[in-house]
């Protein structure tokens, strides 16, 4: 009994220093500070800010650079990569999916490829429905869809 009633001044202990360290105050410690009928001593933690700097780099340490937009897409909402490896070759391709219901293949060159899903029969593009997703299995053997069929139930295939 006495071992639970020292666990609930220390639980009680604690939730006051929360709300205390939590409030709005600009108020801080000055030496000790009496909780309950359990005395916890508080020593002054400030800092000098102004002793303390830092050096932060002004300039990036890599030359960055701007590619070229990719366009031609109407609502893009999407990319996937699909990868294959095997001994022979290593592979990658990358899609673009269109909320409205297509799936491009993505040209080297950045412009639309070619359509290689149109399931805009079986969703309607609206407010947050649609064709929402592509992925693809970690081999690049799978594909699967997520999207919303006409009555706004989300379809995984």
């Amino acid at each position: 009994m006495k071992i639970a009633h020292v666990r609930l001044g220390a639980i009680t202990t604690l939730a006051l220093l929360s709300l205390i360290a939590c409030s709005s105050s600009n108020k801080t410690a000055d030496s000790a500070t009496v909780v309950d009928a359990t005395t916890i001593a508080t020593t002054d933690v400030s800092t000098n800010l102004a002793e303390t700097s830092t050096t932060v780099a002004t300039e990036p340490t890599f030359a960055a650079t701007l590619g070229t937009p990719i366009t031609g897409y109407a609502d893009p909402v999407d990319i996937a990569v699909r990868q294959g490896i095997t001994l022979q070759s290593f592979t990658s391709q990358s899609y673009i999916v269109e909320r409205a219901g297509k799936i491009y293949e993505l040209a080297s060159d950045g412009r639309k490829g070619t359509e290689v899903l149109d399931i805009s029969d079986l969703t309607i593009a609206q407010g947050e429905q649609g064709l929402l997703g592509l992925a693809f299995a970690p081999d690049g053997s799978g594909a699967y869809v997520n999207y919303t069929n006409l009555a706004g139930d989300t379809v995984i295939a």
